[in-house]
C-alpha cells in the first residue's frame, strides 16, 4: 500500500471543484430562485471551481505521458460540448438570452501552449534552430483565427463564425479569457505552490481593483466580450476566485481515485439539466 499523505488528493480537490461548480450554476441559471442575494451568494461559492480545475489541469499535464494526446482529448471534448451547447440553445432554449459555458476550450488552449512551449524549448536546447519555426508558427495560428473571427462577426458571416466558435475558437473569447490561459502556463513553469498562490492572489486583487478604475469605465470597443473576453474576468464577483487558494495549498501531490472521464460527462450534463429545469419553471 502506498503512503497516504496529509492534505487533499487530486480526486478530492476535483470533487470540491465539481460541487462548487454545481452550486455556481444553481445561481447562474436561477434554477431554484430568482432572489438576487441568494444567487449572488451561490455564485461566490462557485468562484472556487474554475481556478481549482485549472490547477488540477496543470498537475495532470505535469504527470501525463503525452501532452499532445491529453490536449487532443480536451479538444475533442470541447468540440463535442460546443456542438451540444449550440443544439441546446437553438432547439430547447429558443429565445433565451443566457448561454452555456465551455471552459474546456480555455483548458485546451492552456494545454496546447504548454506543449508548444516545451517543444520549442527542447528544440532550442538541442540547437535545432530551423525546427523552432513550426512551434512558433503554431503559436501564432490561433491569433490569426481570432482576426478571422472578428472579421466574420463584423461582416455577419454567421456560418463562418459558428464554425470558428465550434472547431477553432478565438483565444480572445474563450471562457475566463486568454488571461486564464496565461495563468495556467505560468503555474506550469513556476512549479511552486507558494509563488503561484501569490501570483493568483495578485490577479484576484486586480479583478477587484480594475472594475473600479477609470480605465475600465471607458471600456474601449476592443474589450467588448464578443471580441475580447478579458472583460468577463473583471466583472461581478470574479475576485472571489481567491477562495480557491487554500484548496490548492492543501494539495498533497497524490492522484487519489481515478475517474478520468467524470468531469467530461458531468460538466455538460449537469448544465443541461439545470438549465432545462430553470426553463421549465420559468415557462410553467
Amino acid at each position: 500500500m502506498g503512503l497516504i499523505k496529509k492534505g487533499q488528493s487530486a480526486f478530492q480537490l476535483k470533487t470540491v471543484a465539481l460541487i462548487c461548480m454545481t452550486i455556481d450554476h444553481f445561481g447562474c441559471y436561477l434554477t431554484f430562485t430568482t432572489n438576487n442575494d441568494i444567487n449572488s451568494a451561490l455564485r461566490i461559492i462557485g468562484r472556487i471551481a474554475a481556478p481549482l480545475f485549472l490547477f488540477l489541469l496543470i498537475e495532470s499535464l505535469r504527470h501525463t505521458r503525452s501532452k499532445w494526446k491529453f490536449t487532443l482529448r480536451l479538444y475533442i471534448a470541447a468540440v463535442a460540448i460546443q456542438i451540444c451547447n449550440t443544439l441546446f440553445m437553438d432547439y430547447i432554449a429558443v429565445g433565451y438570452m443566457s448561454s452555456l459555458g465551455n471552459i474546456l476550450q480555455t483548458f485546451t488552449y492552456t494545454a496546447f501552449y504548454i506543449a508548444l512551449i516545451e517543444w520549442l524549448i527542447g528544440e532550442i536546447k538541442s540547437k535545432r534552430i530551423l525546427r523552432c519555426i513550426l512551434p512558433m508558427v503554431l503559436m501564432i495560428v490561433p491569433f490569426v483565427i481570432a482576426w478571422v473571427y472578428m472579421f466574420s462577426m463584423e461582416n455577419s458571416h454567421e456560418m463562418l463564425s459558428n464554425f470558428i466558435r465550434t472547431f477553432t475558437p478565438s483565444p480572445f473569447v474563450v471562457e475566463f479569457s486568454f488571461v486564464f490561459v496565461l495563468l495556467g502556463i505560468t503555474w506550469y513553469f513556476v512549479k511552486s505552490k507558494r509563488y503561484n498562490s501569490i501570483l493568483f492572489a495578485v490577479l484576484c486583487a486586480l479583478c477587484f481593483i480594475i472594475p473600479h478604475s477609470v480605465f475600465f469605465s471607458v471600456s474601449p470597443i476592443m474589450f467588448r466580450p464578443i471580441f475580447f473576453n478579458v472583460y468577463q474576468l473583471f466583472v461581478g464577483n470574479q475576485w472571489c476566485m481567491v477562495l480557491a487558494t487554500p484548496f490548492m495549498l492543501l494539495y498533497n501531490g497524490q492522484k487519489g481515485k481515478s475517474h478520468k472521464y467524470l468531469f467530461y460527462v458531468y460538466y455538460p450534463t449537469h448544465q443541461y439539466l439545470l438549465f432545462a429545469l430553470s426553463l421549465f419553471i420559468i415557462r410553467k
